[in-house]
């Protein structure tokens, strides 16, 4: 990297233009949750997000189309190119929660009411695919590969939106998502939608929320115990997950695995997770309707269970070499497992704050938890360079297990959005 970039590209460098993705995530919050809140909210969102990490993609392009150009070969090297990494970064990191923040809102306004948890699970996996595939582009892709494969994917996007972007489907496809499609008519004062019947409904779906202002949501959110507590637990978890893997490579570094390997294994990892947020998705859907609670509390079982089998196989400042003995294969595949279980939680985590604070509306409660997740993330790219890999094993172990007791015993499970009879 530092025979393309030079010898500006330091470590340090590396940690800002990482940090660029939660600071950003940060500030860009009240921007996403107020575009999310407005009328064809969800098309806007998707739009503004689109254009920003098309610009950014663009922007960050542009010095290694030159050097690969032949206009000059230095060129990278440069401040000026420094300064196009940074500005991309930033434009690439402000379409982040715009889509992350958008999922359980897609959700609700496109698919029924038993298709809510796939859907989200869907959602989430697509905006950590990139991730996934992060993990092999040392191998698959040259540097210049990388940036210009996520202009052409970013382009793609753009050019699917204009060929079919609508705001909503014709017939809202749930009671959630008719309460919101009358909520738009009735202020656009349209006539047919005053005469919609709603017997079925509540009358407080249709009142609250719709004419309340943002710092009044904002409220209604944080009052609600069991929402703040699930999304911070879910914040934290995903933070130190993040940071764990990122460390991964310093992690199995006394049992001899080759940084080629400890790729191929985080891809596995990560990999492992979007299968069962899928998985997950499909069977609560199908089979554990208004079970989101227990199906956190699964997965959250299940990863406890299989990081501690990870972390019990190598050294510990604590108990020296490993509890148990180990090979490649129970490594890889206690990991792999680790991965499947807190996948599987994602999009159970997202589905269920949406929830709780009903008629709050879904844009918000998502945005919010992508708020937490990115303030998360920003503490532990600060902190992991202070910590050792034994130690970072007994942080992510400790927390799975503060936040399942946190779930199972602070969390009240409320389904409060309207329902199909």
């Amino acid at each position: 990297m530092a025979i393309y970039f030079g010898s500006s590209m330091t470590s340090t460098t590396i940690g800002v233009l990482l940090n660029w993705g939660p600071i950003i995530g940060i500030v860009f919050f009240p921007i996403q949750t107020w575009i999310l809140q407005q009328k064809n909210g969800l098309r806007r969102g998707i739009w503004f997000g689109m254009i920003l990490s098309l610009l950014g993609n663009i922007i960050r392009c542009v010095p290694i189309l030159i050097k690969e150009t032949g206009l000059n070969k230095s060129f990278t090297q440069s401040t000026t190119a420094y300064v196009f990494y940074h500005v991309g970064q930033i434009f690439i990191a402000a379409a982040g929660p715009l889509f992350m923040g958008s999922v359980t809102k897609l959700s609700v306004i496109w698919f029924a009411e038993d298709e809510r948890n796939l859907s989200t699970a869907i959602a989430t996996t697509a905006n950590g695919l990139g991730t996934t595939i992060g993990f092999l582009n040392p191998q698959w892709l040259s540097i210049p590969g990388i940036f210009l494969l996520s202009f052409i994917l970013s382009s793609i996007c753009v050019i699917c939106g204009l060929f079919y972007l609508p705001s909503g489907p014709k017939t809202p496809p749930s009671a959630a998502a008719l309460v919101t499609f009358v909520r738009k008519k009735r202020e656009e004062n349209d006539v047919e939608a005053r005469a919609t019947p709603l017997l079925s409904l509540p009358s407080s779906s249709l009142s609250s929320s719709s004419s309340s202002s943002w710092f009044e949501t904002i409220k209604v959110a944080g009052t609600n115990r069991s929402f703040v507590l699930l999304v911070v637990a879910a914040a934290v978890l995903s933070g130190v997950q993040s940071g764990w893997q990122g460390l991964l490579q310093l992690i199995l570094a006394p049992t001899g695995i080759s940084q080629n390997q400890v790729a191929w294994i985080g891809f596995g990892n990560a990999f492992a997770g979007n299968i069962a947020a899928v998985s997950a998705g499909f069977l609560m859907d199908r089979c554990f309707k208004h079970r989101l609670k227990f199906g956190i509390v699964f997965g959250l079982i299940g990863c406890l269970l299989t990081t501690l089998w990870f972390a019990v196989q190598l050294p510990c400042f604590i108990w020296g070499e490993g509890l148990i003995p180990r090979t490649e294969f129970t490594l890889v595949l206690s990991l792999t497992l680790s991965g499947f279980f807190f996948g599987s939680t994602t999009p159970l985590f997202y589905e269920l704050s949406a929830e709780l604070i009903y008629p709050v509306k879904e844009g918000m409660s998502a945005g919010i938890l992508v708020l937490l997740l990115n303030i998360s993330a920003a503490i532990i790219i600060v902190v992991q360079n202070y910590l050792n890999e034994g130690l970072m094993n007994l942080i992510v172990n400790g927390i799975i297990l503060v936040v399942l007791g946190l779930v199972v015993c602070c969390v009240k499970e409320l389904y409060t959005r309207p329902q199909n009879v």
